[in-house]
C-alpha cells in the first residue's frame, strides 16, 4: 500500500504521453508498487527488513497493533527468496495483463487510417516504440541483481586489484574479465550470492522477446526489429497516402489489395513477414499472444480499409460488363421476362454465359485475384484473418454461370456427371389447339419449331432447356450496393 501511493501508476496515457489523437489506447492500470522505481528504492530494501526484523503494523483508525515476526519461519536469506520470488510473480502478472488491455485507436475512414498509419510508423514519436521501450526497461531490472549482490562488498578492493593487474602485470581487459568470471563461479558457494541468482533474471527471461524486439543489431545496420517494423509500416503509409489523394481511390486500392493477395506480395505481406518470420519466431507462446494482436492489428486493418473501396470498384465493373449489356439485350426477353413477347437466341445468351461470356470475362479479369477457384467451387482468399465476403448465392450458383446454352460446363467438363459431353435437357411434350380466326401458328422453343395449321391434334415431342442462371450480384447487399440481374420471375434476385 505505501509502495503505490509513493510511486505513480503506470498507464498506456502516461507512458505515451497523450500524444495526438491518443493513438494507443489501454484499459489497466498498473499499480506503482510493479515498477522499476519502486523496487529499486523501496520494495528491495523493505524485502530486507520483513526477512530480518519483526514488522509491526499500526492502524490508527482502529487503535490495533499488529507483528508479523517471518524470521520464525527459516533462515533470512530463504524468507528474502521467498519475497522476492513471489513478488516477481506478481510483477510478471500485472504488466503481462497490462500488455493484453493495449490496443490501436479506431480508424473513422480512409484518410483517417492513413493519418493512424503516418502517426504509428514514425520513427522518432512512434507510440509503439514508446511503448515497447518502456516495457523493457521496467522488466529487465532483475538481470543486474546477481551482479549488485555479488560485487557490492568488494567493489574497492576489485577497483585496486584491476588496477594492479591492468599496471603492473600487464593484462589487458579482456583477461581481467575472464579471470574475473572465473573468480565469481569459484567462490559463489561461500556467500550469499546464490540467493540473488536463484531469483534474478526472472522478469527479464520471461519478456526477453520484448527485449530482442527493442535492441539495435549490428546486422540489420544497428536497428531493432521494431524499427524494421515501422520502417515497414511507413511504406504501407506511404502507399496509402498515394491512394488517397486520388480522385477515385477505387482501381488504386484493387490493385493493392489484388498485390497483397498474390504469391508476390506487397508492402502489407512484407510488414507480416517482419512480424511473424523475425518479430515473434523467437518469442514463447504467451509472449505472441500479447504482441501479435497489437502489432497485427494496423496490417489487417489497412487491409480491410483497401477492401471497401475495392468492393465499390468490383461492384462498379460488374454493373458495367454484366448488368448493363444484360439490360440492354436480354433483360426484357423471354426467359428471362415470362411474358415477354421476344425470345433470346441461343448466340444472345452465349455471350453472358459459357466459358467465353460476360460473366467469365468478369470472373477471371477482375474477381480471380480473390477468389479460390476448385472446379465450380469457389471461397474467398484469406489474409490475415480478412477477406472479401462473397455473397452464397453468387458461390451456390458460380458453375451455372460457366454452362453455355447448349449445356457444356467449362469448369466441370473432366467431372463424372459430364462424361458424355452431352447437355442436361429438358423432355415435354406440346399439344397445339384450334385457334379461331387463324388458320396457322407457329411455336419456337429453343430453335425447334412447331407448326400447326388447324389440323388434326397430335402430342409432339420436343427438346430444350428451359432453366437460365440467375445472375446475382457477387458480394451481399450490406457489402455492396450492387443491382441484381433478374431472374425467371423477374424479380430481383437479392435486391
Amino acid at each position: 500500500m505505501r509502495a503505490s501511493a509513493r510511486f505513480p501508476s503506470v498507464t498506456v496515457a502516461q507512458i505515451t504521453q497523450n500524444n495526438a489523437n491518443e493513438t494507443l489506447l489501454g484499459s489497466y492500470v498498473i499499480s506503482g508498487t510493479f515498477t522499476k522505481e519502486a523496487w529499486d528504492a523501496f520494495v528491495s530494501d523493505e524485502i530486507d527488513k520483513a526477512a530480518t526484523t519483526r514488522v509491526v503494523a499500526d492502524d490508527w483508525v482502529l487503535a490495533t497493533s499488529s507483528q508479523d515476526d517471518l524470521t520464525l519461519t527459516g533462515s533470512p536469506e530463504q524468507i528474502r527468496q521467498y519475497l522476492v520470488n513471489r513478488y516477481k510473480q506478481e510483477y510478471i502478472s500485472e504488466w503481462k495483463r497490462f500488455l493484453t488491455q493495449v490496443y490501436v485507436r479506431d480508424s473513422t475512414g480512409f484518410d483517417d487510417h492513413a493519418v493512424l498509419l503516418n502517426q504509428l510508423s514514425n520513427a522518432a514519436e512512434s507510440p509503439l516504440k514508446t511503448l515497447f521501450e518502456t516495457v523493457d526497461r521496467q522488466t529487465q531490472w532483475d538481470n543486474k541483481a546477481a551482479n549488485q549482490a555479488a560485487g557490492n562488498g568488494g567493489e574497492s578492493r576489485r577497483s585496486f586489484v584491476n588496477w594492479f593487474k591492468q599496471t603492473i602485470l600487464r593484462q589487458s581487459p579482456a583477461e581481467l574479465r575472464q579471470a574475473e568470471a572465473a573468480m565469481n563461479n569459484g567462490g559463489s558457494s561461500n556467500n550469499a550470492a546464490p540467493v540473488a541468482q536463484a531469483s534474478s533474471g526472472v522478469i527479464a527471461q520471461e519478456f526477453s522477446s520484448i527485449h530482442a524486439l527493442v535492441t539495435p543489431r549490428e546486422e540489420n545496420q544497428d536497428l531493432s526489429l521494431l524499427d524494421s517494423y515501422l520502417v515497414s509500416l511507413g511504406d504501407i503509409r506511404t502507399r496509402f497516402n498515394n491512394i488517397a489523394r486520388s480522385d477515385d481511390i477505387g482501381p488504386d486500392a484493387l490493385l493493392f489489395a489484388s498485390q497483397t493477395l498474390s504469391p508476390e506480395g506487397s508492402e502489407l505481406t512484407k510488414s507480416l513477414q517482419i512480424l511473424d518470420e523475425q518479430i515473434l519466431s523467437q518469442a514463447n507462446s504467451e509472449i505472441k499472444q500479447l504482441v501479435r494482436p497489437l502489432l497485427s492489428e494496423p496490417l489487417t486493418r489497412s487491409f480491410n480499409m483497401l477492401l471497401t473501396p475495392t468492393k465499390a470498384e468490383i461492384n462498379k465493373v460488374w454493373k458495367a460488363q454484366v448488368y448493363k449489356p444484360f439490360l440492354d439485350n436480354l433483360g426484357s426477353k423471354y426467359p428471362f421476362t415470362a411474358n415477354a413477347n421476344l425470345e433470346a437466341t441461343p448466340a444472345e445468351i452465349g455471350q453472358f454465359f459459357g466459358e467465353d461470356g460476360y460473366v467469365a470475362r468478369f470472373v477471371n479479369e477482375t474477381l480471380s485475384p480473390f477468389i479460390i477457384r476448385r472446379g465450380d467451387q469457389i471461397s474467398s482468399k484469406i489474409w490475415n484473418g480478412a477477406g472479401l465476403g462473397l455473397n452464397p448465392q453468387f458461390v451456390a450458383d458460380f458453375g451455372r454461370y460457366f454452362t453455355n446454352y447448349m449445356g457444356s460446363n467449362s469448369t466441370g467438363a473432366a467431372g463424372a456427371n459430364n462424361t458424355g459431353g452431352a447437355a442436361n435437357q429438358t423432355t415435354f411434350q406440346i399439344m397445339p389447339l384450334p385457334v379461331s380466326g387463324l388458320t396457322e401458328y407457329t411455336i419456337v422453343v429453343d430453335g425447334q419449331q412447331l407448326r400447326y395449321r388447324m389440323g388434326t391434334q397430335a402430342w409432339t415431342t420436343l427438346y430444350g432447356q428451359i432453366q437460365v442462371a440467375n445472375l446475382v450480384p457477387v458480394f451481399e447487399p450490406r457489402t455492396m450496393m450492387a443491382e441484381t440481374l433478374l431472374s425467371l420471375k423477374k424479380q430481383a434476385a437479392l435486391g
